[in-house]
Formats: C-alpha cells, sequence, structure tokens
C-alpha cells in the first residue's frame, strides 16, 4: 500500500476551523499535538533526538547516550564496533581496535593494580613476564625488549649503592663547563689538581680544596710535620701508652730527655761526642755528695763500676755488688777492682795500700816474677835512688865486714875520711862506692861516705 497524505483542519485568519485539507510542504504537526514538529527527515545516520532548548524534537548526530546499565547476555560478548574510521570514546579514553589512547592525548591513568597474564608492550617495548633480583633494573636489549639487569653506565656497573669500573679501569667523574662534582648536596669537589703533597680540605661552607694538611697547629706537607714558628712538637699518649718510632730515626737537632730514667736496648751504642757529662744539674759545690761514674751490670756476678769518689776525691775502679745504677748520693764500694793497663803516667805520688807489692814480670811472660815489697814500717821511710845508671846490689851480692869505725858514722851524721883512706872500698862489681849501709850494724839510716880524691 502507497503512502498516503495525511489531512489536517483549515483555519482562517480568525482562527476559525473553515474546512479539511492534504498537508502541504513545510507544515508539521507540533509535539503538543502529538506530532514531532518536524517538517523534514534527517541526514544519514542522524537521530531524532531532543533538541538543545528542550522545546522540540531534531534530527542530528548521536550526541552523548546515557546508559544506567549495559549488560550483554549470558556468556555473551558485549562489541562495541564504530563504523569507518571512528573510535570508541569511553569518557577519556579512546579505544581503536587495540589500542587505547587519551582523547586529549595526555595519558591513561590506571588507579588500581593492573594483572597481565601475558606479554605487556608498551609503544613498542616488551616488558619481562616475571621478577629480576633485588635492586636491578629494567635493561633493553635496542630492539625493544625489556628485561632485569644490574645497572651498567658504559662501563660501569651499579649494585646496590656500590659502582664499580672495569679492572684496572678509572673511575672518572667530569662535569661540564665550569660545573663541579656535588657530593649529596654537602660539599663540592675542586675542578682542578692541586700541589704535590697537598690534600682536599673544607672551608666549613661545602667547598673543599687542595691544600696542606693541617691538623690544630700542626701542617703537613709530603712526609713532612711542621709546628708554628719556635711552637714545640708535643707527644703525649694517652695514660701508660707509649710513643713507639718503629723504623730507624733521625734526629737532627737537640734531643732532651726529661724523664727519671733513659733505656737503650741495644746492641752498639755509638757516640760522636768526644766528652760525657754526667750529673749535669749538679750544684752542690764542695758540699757535694753525689759519686758519679759508668755503672757494670754483670749479670748473676758481681757488678762493678768505675767511679768519681766524691767522699775520697777521686777515681775508683770498684767492685759493687749490692749496687743496680740507681743509687743518687754515696755508692757502696764492696771492694777495689783489678786494673791492666800499658804504660802509666802519673805527675803526683803513687800510694801502695796496705800489704801491696810491686810485682815485676820481667822479659818472659811465665810463672817467675820480681816482686818489689817493704818490711812493715813503725814510721815515715824514705829511700833514694842514687843519680846514676847501673845495677843495683842486693844483700847477697855485698859482704861488708863490720865497721873498726870507733865511733860510728851515724852516731854524729857523716864521716869525712879525707886522705886517711888507707884501703880501697870496693862493691862486688868492682865499682868504687860513694855511698853504702854498714848492714851488720843497722844503728842508723842511710850512710853518706866523701871519698875525696879517691880514684
Amino acid at each position: 500500500m502507497a503512502d498516503k497524505t495525511p489531512v489536517r483542519v483549515v483555519f482562517n485568519s480568525s482562527n476559525v476551523a473553515t474546512g479539511m485539507a492534504e498537508f502541504q510542504s513545510g507544515e508539521t504537526v507540533p509535539v503538543a499535538n502529538g506530532g514531532t514538529g518536524i517538517s523534514s527527515i534527517g541526514s544519514a545516520g542522524q537521530v531524532l533526538k531532543v533538541n538543545a532548548a528542550a522545546s522540540g524534537l531534531e534530527f542530528g548526530a548521536e550526541g552523548d547516550i546515557s546508559i544506567t546499565n549495559l549488560v550483554a547476555p549470558t556468556n555473551a560478548d558485549l562489541t562495541f564496533t564504530t563504523s569507518g574510521t571512528g573510535n570508541i570514546v569511553l569518557d577519556a579514553v579512546t579505544v581503536r581496535g587495540t589500542t587505547f589512547s587519551a582523547a586529549d592525548s595526555t595519558k591513561i591513568t590506571i588507579a588500581e593494580a593492573l594483572d597481565v597474564t601475558g606479554a605487556l608492550t608498551f609503544s613498542g617495548l616488551a616488558l619481562p613476564t616475571s621478577d629480576g633480583s633485588a635492586n636491578q633494573f629494567l635493561k633493553t636489549n635496542g630492539s625493544g625488549t625489556l628485561s632485569f639487569a644490574d645497572v651498567s653506565l658504559g662501563d660501569l656497573t651499579i649494585i646496590g649503592s656500590t659502582i664499580t669500573s672495569p679492572s684496572n679501569a678509572n673511575l672518572t667523574l667530569d662535569p661540564s663547563g665550569s660545573g663541579k662534582v656535588n657530593i649529596n648536596g654537602a660539599y663540592t669537589l675542586p675542578s682542578s689538581d692541586g700541589s704535590a703533597g697537598q690534600v682536599l680540605q673544607t672551608d666549613g661552607s661545602g667547598s673543599l680544596s687542595f691544600g696542606s694538611v693541617s691538623v690544630g697547629d700542626f701542617s703537613f706537607v709530603g712526609s713532612t710535620m711542621s709546628s708554628p714558628s719556635n711552637a714545640d712538637i708535643t707527644l703525649d699518649p694517652s695514660g701508660s701508652g707509649d710513643i713507639q718510632l718503629k723504623a730507624n730515626t733521625v734526629i737532627s737537632g737537640n734531643l732532651t730527655v726529661s724523664g727519671t730514667q733513659t733505656t737503650l736496648e741495644t746492641t752498639t751504642l755509638v757516640v760522636e761526642d768526644p766528652l760525657l757529662e754526667l750529673a749535669k744539674n749538679n750544684s752542690g759545690g764542695i758540699a757535694n755528695t753525689m759519686d758519679q761514674g759508668l755503672f757494670f751490670n754483670r749479670g748473676s756476678l758481681s757488678n762493678v763500676s768505675f767511679l768519681w769518689d766524691e767522699s775520697a776525691d777521686q777515681f775508683v775502679f770498684a767492685v759493687t755488688s749490692g749496687e743496680d745504677g740507681t743509687t743518687s748520693g754515696n755508692v757502696t764500694l764492696d771492694s777495689y777492682a783489678n786494673i791492666q793497663a800499658g804504660i802509666v803516667t802519673t805527675t803526683g805520688n803513687v800510694v801502695l795500700g796496705e800489704d801491696a807489692t810491686v810485682i815485676f814480670e820481667g822479659a818472659s811472660d811465665n810463672a817467675n816474677e820480681t816482686t818489689l815489697t817493704v818490711i812493715d814500717p813503725t814510721a815515715d821511710r824514705t829511700i833514694s835512688l842514687p843519680n846514676k845508671s847501673g845495677t843495683l846490689a842486693t844483700t847477697d851480692d855485698t859482704a861488708f865486714p863490720n865497721s873498726t869505725t870507733p865511733t860510728h858514722p851515724a852516731a854524729s851524721g857523716d864521716a869525712d875520711l879525707g886522705s886517711n883512706l888507707t884501703d880501697s872500698i870496693t862493691d862486688a862489681f868492682g865499682v868504687p862506692s860513694a855511698g853504702f849501709y854498714d848492714h851488720m850494724e843497722p844503728r842508723g839510716s842511710s850512710v853518706s861516705v866523701d871519698l875525696g880524691a879517691f880514684s
């Protein structure tokens, strides 16, 4: 059946119905009267919708469709398909085929956890399907595939907080231009090297520079430690600690030791100074009672000493078994020690003690010696040697007769024989005697005889 043209009521200018007639082109039936108010059909693909003023219907694009629940049949797919090149736009997310994009070309935010069971690719980058080891990072192979690996920047490998260079390779930090290497925002390194032996030191404001090492008042340059001008260098270990120098030590200046004892545990002591001063601070003068000298430790044997005996005002070589070298005052002498020497020269007297003898070895070093001794004197005695060269005779070499002088010369002093000498007096060696001792009658000391012109 063909379409029929509808009829309408015709009204005059006074709006009075005057009859019936067919609808003419452009005429419409208002919505209020059950019509659409539209005089023509829209374009292909348009839909009938309420206009923007909500005062009528019009044909237009689909526009916004509000669906509270869009449910597919049980187990059926819910498929959205666009015609031609159109996209499916969900709010601000555009779906085109298998591609999601932001409608405003910014970003797509996934607010909850995203669980991907297959391979996940972002802009041509394929993510790994399993986790890596702790502290590893995603690393590309250059062909779009990412995998977990240790961080490697150039030749450097970074694991945790450790940066490692290849074996024997330098680790170089090279900021561009005049920039400096900043460490944790706390300080910056200098941009050029310092002088040999200098070290990095801070100015307290975050800037490091090269300078000589300075600890307190000390400056360190190379292997030299210097104190301020004319200042002492004090090494003060804590408590009972020692100052130990583990290598050869050279002291160019003076060495002053202020302690109570200096111990040298060396096998050889070499002293360049030809003079050694003992008791430096001794100021006792004539009232001094401090013996001075060298003490010799002989282990299990009696110790000996070479001393100046202050109480006797003389040098002594003595056995001092009860001493240990710490006596400050009068050293106890057990006995005097033996001395062996070459030529002994003295400008004073040679005093031999009680029962002392003079022993001559002679030309041969054997068991035979000549001993010179004295009979215990009962008064001071003096024996004078003649002013001539020769050999002294002993009592075994002389045999003088008893004196026939009526009055012994010793009774009144010297006897002048003058020209009365009639007999030649000759000793055992055939030499006339100018002085002899009357050994048969020793009632005097020495007898001096003037032989006059005796020849």
